[in-house]
């Protein structure tokens, strides 16, 4: 019995030593081959391994790196590119294959690809997917710190997630900017500029910017689950059909997507049936869930922000505002409820601001859609919801066949004001001003807004405890994004000039934010929190 336990207690320590004996390399040569590079210990590392690059490496690629093992890079600011970015007819990297489940890593890189979108339509790695990176099946796929930038695809300009299956993504902290989509000969139209998901998704505390599409979902397409929090959604383009930032395009059952704390930010779609914003693009088992989210200076053509066309959508505690649709569709949202039960939608509305929208014919912020594919004409619109702020709706929003009274309803020409501060647009239409230090729409000190919502709404319950800024909301909480508060947090780089002088109110510099002085500011009271500067 000693012999056998003596005998099992070796093995378990050969068994550990094994399993924890992870080796990590550090890259020695900025060349794209020979001893010490990137590509060299990438081949070389076992299954398990760690990479570092120093700060201050400039890696450039004369191909794409291709590797199928568990792995973890950590780049401390360094740069991997292609020869020349958004032109080179190859990516960064091709990660994973089609049999075996891997777990991969990449930390504090800034990744410039190239125009993949020729490539045929075949066998990988040749696919025209991925213009920076390319993820196939089977990964837990992880990014933190990351910039993703010059990627041109047909699907996934920047990121491309091949397949739904065994697939956990994890974006943190990046940034995927000035990514394309397009289409190139024989090659289909793409969706994703920035990226393109599969499988179960979270992001949080990104910024997608200037990403571009020929199609939709300039910034983001989802075809399964998503959860995103705390991002900016701010200048993507779309040229085709549906969303300029996020395509919600899942078509299964139980999946739902999640927006908290976003911002959408001048975006904007030019195609026929296109929303500048968010869009339930075509499955009625679509479930969209938004809190806490400001949709501002978003532009398309059914619909400036949000576009409920097929599916099932939640907002609470959103504003709206400054959005455009270029047709006589809704300024802010647009919905649709067709007789067929494949084009179905429900709109849940609580707590959530729309004022200060405009179609082609004037103000409008809710309005229904149905276009020329929509199938058959609308038989009633299924919009409900609490203690909501609308300034112009056209239709009746109701509750299946029992109208809804919206609780609050704004004068647009007498607001109290809604809003802090205004301005107008080449039109002349009254716009509010973003409050550039949180990306969202500041209340006035006495507008309809304070304490006009609903404190308990839903099970689970709906309404948050915080507001997009993080400050506590109130009991009644105000309606919209942003409750009215004394105090602003700045979680970015932010100059003075863009503060309002406030003698009452004061100021707290979260970590990784930071206050230039540009201009003279009065303020009651500046905290600088741990991590943060002034």
């Amino acid at each position: 019995m000693k012999l056998k336990i003596t005998t099992l207690i070796g093995l378990l320590l050969v068994l550990t030593t094994t399993l924890f004996a992870k080796t990590t390399y550090t890259v020695s040569s900025s060349g794209d081959t020979g001893a010490g590079t990137l590509r060299t210990l990438i081949a070389s590392a076992a299954s398990g391994d760690s990479i570092v690059i120093p700060t201050g490496y400039t890696i450039v690629l004369a191909s794409e790196i291709a590797f199928a093992k568990n792995l973890q890079l950590d780049g401390q600011g360094a740069t991997i590119k292609v020869t020349e970015s958004g032109v080179s007819k190859w990516r960064i990297f091709d990660i994973g294959n089609t049999t075996s489940s891997y777990t991969v890593s990449l930390n504090n890189l800034n990744l410039e690809g190239g125009d993949i979108s020729s490539l045929a339509v075949g066998t990988v790695p040749s696919v025209p997917y991925g213009g920076v990176i390319y993820v196939e099946r089977k990964l837990n796929f992880t990014m933190r710190n990351c910039t993703v930038t010059k990627g041109i695809g047909t699907y996934g300009g920047g990121l491309y997630i091949s397949n739904a299956t065994g697939m956990n993504v994890v974006l943190d902290g990046c940034t995927f900017k000035d990514n394309e989509t397009k289409t190139t000969g024989a090659a289909p139209v793409g969706n994703g500029g920035g990226v393109a998901f599969k499988g179960t998704a979270t992001v949080r505390n990104c910024i997608f910017e200037n990403n571009k599409s020929g199609a939709g979902g300039a910034a983001i397409i989802i075809y399964t689950q998503a959860t995103i929090s705390n991002s900016i959604f701010k200048g993507n383009n779309a040229t085709g059909p549906y969303g300029a930032a996020i395509s919600n395009n899942n078509t299964i059952a139980d999946k739902t997507t999640v927006l908290n704390n976003c911002s959408f930010i001048s975006n904007k779609s030019t195609g026929d049936g296109s929303v500048g914003g968010f869009i339930n693009v075509n499955n009625v088992v679509q479930v969209a869930v938004m809190t806490n989210c400001t949709f501002y200076d978003n532009s398309g053509t059914v619909a400036g922000a949000v576009w409920n066309r097929v599916g099932y959508l939640t907002m609470t505690n959103c504003t709206l505002a400054g959005n455009t649709s270029t047709t006589a569709a809704g300024g802010a949202l647009a919905y649709l409820h067709a007789d067929s039960p494949a084009k179905f939608s429900q709109t849940l509305l609580v707590n959530t601001i729309f004022a200060y929208n405009y179609n082609s014919a004037g103000q409008m912020d809710i309005a229904p859609y149905v276009g020329a594919d929509e199938g058959a004409a609308l038989t009633g619109t299924v919009v409900t919801g609490p203690n909501n702020i609308v300034a112009a709706s056209s239709g009746t929003l109701v509750s299946l066949s029992t109208p809804v009274t919206f609780t609050y309803r704004v004068d647009p020409a007498n607001d109290s004001p809604l809003f802090a501060s205004y301005t107008t647009n080449t039109s002349s239409q009254k716009i509010p001003v973003l409050y550039s230090a949180n990306n969202a729409v500041p209340l006035s000190a006495t507008s309809v807004a304070i304490g006009a919502g609903v404190k308990n709404s839903g099970s689970p319950e709906l309404v948050p405890v915080l507001d997009q800024n993080g400050s506590t909301r109130s009991d009644p909480p105000s309606v919209g994004a942003l409750e009215f508060t004394t105090t602003t947090h700045l979680k970015s780089n932010v100059n003075a000039s863009s503060l309002p002088t406030c003698p009452t109110c004061g100021v707290i510099i979260d970590s990784g934010g930071a206050l230039t002085l540009d201009a003279p500011l009065t303020l009651n009271s500046v905290e600088v929190s741990p991590g943060a500067k002034l």
